[in-house]
């Protein structure tokens, strides 16, 4: 696939997602007259509500006789499946953010947000598969051995207490990784053909991207929570 078409059926899809998996610099090199943000908003939001949409069916099983929690559990992730495009396209939007101004201010790049965002956008979907091999395995073990996996894992100090869950914390861990190793990959593949930058550069602006993201993300979080807490305790005064 060398040419990118405004209107792209199934099978281009597809095949668009394959180079991207396989070969994330040839498929940056084939997109660089692609100038809209539609094409990879899409390419996200579509991806993240099938991921997010099979984790559900994945997890439902082990969900399903947990009493109260269960039905609030099935409740939070029904809504996920729907809320998961929207933050996974506002954390790619930070981070690409954070890239652009990184560039401008420590190698005083000329870079346009636009390609950032591509690199950013289309990388993290690669993810996807891992996440829902990943799902796919919780939900294999849980249908092939006994007791509940979902509550070890919920309550964190079951996890070791069984061959399974071992296998499964392990494989889990493994496919985390391997899917992050292939997204950093990707974007700095990307990166570089864009920015026409050292490899290691590279990586390093989008390591620290990411580290700024995560930290701005939970001391957003940790303040709300602080909010939310000092609300309530001023109510039941």
């Amino acid at each position: 696939m060398t040419k990118m078409t405004k209107s792209l059926g199934i099978k281009d899809w597809l095949l668009r997602y394959k180079q991207l998996f396989l070969n994330p610099g040839l498929f940056f090199h084939d997109i660089r007259k692609e100038k809209e943000i539609g094409p990879v908003v899409i390419f996200v939001a579509v991806l993240s509500l099938i991921a997010a949409a099979l984790n559900f069916v994945f997890a439902l099983p082990s969900l399903i006789g947990q009493g109260a929690s269960g039905v609030m559990q099935i409740v939070f992730s029904s809504i996920m499946i729907i809320l998961e495009p929207i933050f996974t396209l506002l954390a790619i939007f930070l981070i690409a953010g954070v890239l652009y101004y990184l560039f401008r201010w420590i190698v005083s790049s000329k870079v346009d947000f636009a390609p950032l965002f591509k690199v950013v956008g289309y990388s993290r979907t690669i993810a996807v598969p891992y996440a829902i091999v990943s799902a796919l395995l919780f939900f294999v073990f849980e249908l092939a051995t006994p007791g509940n996996l979902y509550a070890s894992f919920a309550s964190g100090a079951g996890i070791l207490e069984s061959t399974p869950t071992i296998v499964l914390f392990v494989l889990g861990g493994i496919l985390s990784v391997a899917s992050f190793i292939h997204v950093l990959y990707a974007m700095t593949s990307g990166v570089v053909l864009y920015e026409n930058i050292s490899f290691g550069k590279s990586i390093g602006m989008i390591l620290l991207a990411t580290i700024v993201v995560i930290v701005a993300i939970l001391l957003l979080s940790g303040l709300v929570t602080g909010m939310i807490f000092a609300v309530l305790g001023t109510a039941l005064a």
